[in-house]
C-alpha cells in the first residue's frame, strides 16, 4: 500500500487521507462567524452587515473553513485532482458539528442536473454524502435540479435569477418536522442555498440549516 504525504509538509501521513495531524487545519471558530451566512466576523457582532439588511429561510449556515489556504489546496485536490481520500477528511468534521449540534436532523444535499452530471462524472459531494452514510446519519434527496448555467462567475443577483424555478422537489416524505440541513460545497452569496430553501419550505414546516464546506 502506498504511503500518503502531506500535501502541506511533505511528510508521511497516518491519517486516510494525505494531510497529517500537524498540519489540518483549524475550523471557522462559531463564536467568530457571523450566524446566519458563516462568513468570520471579529467576534464582536452575532451578525454581519449584509445579513442584517435581508431576510433568510435559513435559521443559520455553517461553514468549516475560508477559501483560502491550506483548505483551498485541500478542495483543489479533492475536486480537481481526484484524491477521494478527502472525503473521508471532510465527512468526519462534518458528522462531528451535526452530532454535537443537532438531534438527528435530515440531510438534504444539494443536487447538481442530471446534464451536468452526465457530463462531469461522479459529483463531489456523493462522496462525502456516503461517508456520512457510515456515521448513521439520515440522508434524504429531497430536491433535484434543473440545469442552469455555472454560477462561478455570475454576481448575486444574477445568480438568484439563474437559479429561479432551477429546483424542484425530488419526494414528499415524512419528516415529523425535525430539522433539515442542506449540504453543499460552497458559500458565496447563498442564493443556491436559499433557492433550495424556497422549494423545500413550500412543503414542510420544518427549521433548515445548512452546511457548507467552504464559505468563499
Amino acid at each position: 500500500m502506498l504511503k500518503k504525504l502531506c500535501i502541506v509538509c511533505g511528510k508521511e501521513s497516518h491519517n486516510k487521507y494525505p494531510l497529517c495531524s500537524g498540519c489540518i487545519p483549524r475550523v471557522i471558530d462559531t463564536n467568530r462567524s457571523c450566524r446566519s451566512c458563516g462568513i468570520v466576523t471579529s467576534g464582536f457582532v452575532s451578525m454581519c452587515p449584509a445579513c442584517r439588511d435581508r431576510d433568510s429561510l435559513i435559521k443559520g449556515n455553517y461553514s468549516m473553513f475560508s477559501y483560502l489556504g491550506t483548505p483551498k489546496e485541500i478542495l483543489k485536490e479533492y475536486k480537481f485532482r481526484n484524491e477521494v481520500s478527502f472525503s473521508i477528511f471532510f465527512g468526519e468534521l462534518i458528522a462531528a458539528y451535526i452530532k454535537d449540534n443537532f438531534n438527528d436532523p435530515i440531510i438534504c444535499p444539494i443536487p447538481t442536473s442530471f446534464l451536468k452530471r452526465k457530463i462531469k462524472g461522479k459529483y463531489q459531494l456523493d462522496r462525502i454524502v456516503k461517508e456520512l452514510k457510515k456515521k448513521d446519519l439520515t440522508i434524504i434527496k429531497l430536491l433535484k435540479k434543473r440545469y442552469s448555467k455555472t454560477q462561478k462567475k455570475l454576481n448575486r443577483d444574477e445568480r438568484k435569477v439563474n437559479l429561479l424555478n432551477s429546483f424542484f422537489l425530488n419526494r414528499k416524505v415524512n419528516i415529523k418536522n425535525r430539522d433539515i440541513i442542506l449540504l453543499d460545497d460552497v458559500y458565496t452569496t447563498g442564493a443556491t442555498i436559499e433557492a433550495g430553501a424556497k422549494i423545500i419550505s413550500t412543503y414542510y414546516n420544518s427549521s433548515i440549516f445548512s452546511i457548507t464546506l467552504y464559505r468563499d
